[in-house]
């Protein structure tokens, strides 16, 4: 309960765009493209956002590489085609625990998949072992994953739940650059942090369709990624409130890359992304 009211009192101060990105999620969920074809949508969404995530860690892959490794993940033949496949695999994994966004009439909704939060972690970890030993927990340390816990498990407010677990998924003590597995480790704990946040808005009820491309941003501008979590990490209101900032302003690219994808995807033309 303490945790929960001093998120209120942090999203106080923010001052984010909420009203604002409550009106693009309203859009883009009674968006034509969604209507009929959601699920194909989502499965598109993880896709780029396993792509995205790979660029932001500075490796190159492409999208219909990755759609073709999907039918056969042995496939994966460079590190770059490895990090996105298992990339995929945690937003896959994490569609889950996602509800439906539209049934036909008269069909009951499915039960409602849930799991303690430490154990979804632990799935999450273990796709990232599986491909990459000897990287428990991303290398978190247990105070970050006791943090990460405790934001997952609150009432709080769920965009800055969300922010701050992207966040503190992304230590930049533990960040390694002349080790490739360590670094790539640390790129994949903070890309799995942008995916929590996305599980956190979902079982929210903010954001209900689960295809945005919050990855989008950190790939567009890896830099203005990386300043925004040094600000954060420095401590202070001031740096928390970059942070804050920054990834309202990454939800919002997310959506806009969101929309071309759904309406690609629609059309019969799956997007790859910006290049």
């Amino acid at each position: 309960m303490e945790l929960a009211k001093s998120l209120e009192i942090i999203q106080q101060r923010a001052e984010l765009p909420e009203q604002e990105l409550g009106a693009l999620f309203s859009a883009l969920r009674f968006s034509q493209p969604l209507r009929n074809n959601w699920p194909a949508i989502r499965a598109e969404a993880n896709i780029l956002n396993a792509v995205y995530a790979a660029k932001t860690a500075g490796l190159v892959v492409d999208a219909m590489v990755l759609r073709k490794q999907l039918a056969n993940p042995a496939a994966a033949q460079t590190i770059a085609e490895t990090y996105a496949l298992t990339q995929w695999r945690n937003y896959a994994h994490l569609d889950n625990l996602l509800p439906p966004l539209n049934l036909p009439k008269g069909v009951t909704p499915p039960r409602r998949v849930t799991r303690p939060a430490p154990q979804v972690l632990a799935e999450l970890s273990r796709n990232w072992e599986s491909a990459f030993p000897g990287f428990a927990n991303f290398g978190w340390s247990e105070r970050t994953l006791g943090t990460i816990l405790a934001l997952l498990e609150s009432s709080g407010p769920a965009l800055i739940r969300a922010a701050l677990i992207a966040a503190e998924a992304a230590p930049l003590s533990t960040r390694q650059e002349d080790n490739l597995e360590a670094a790539l480790t640390w790129q994949a704990g903070a890309a799995t942090g942008m995916a929590l946040g996305r599980l956190v808005l979902n079982q929210a009820g903010v954001e209900p369709t689960g295809i945005v491309l919050y990855q989008a941003r950190p790939a567009v501008n890896p830099q203005e990624y990386r300043t925004a979590l040094e600000d954060y990490h420095r401590g202070g209101p001031e740096g928390v409130l970059n942070w804050l900032r920054y990834y309202a302003q990454a939800v919002k690219t997310g959506v806009e890359h969101a929309q071309i994808m759904a309406q690609a995807t629609y059309g019969g033309k799956p997007w790859d992304g910006f290049k």
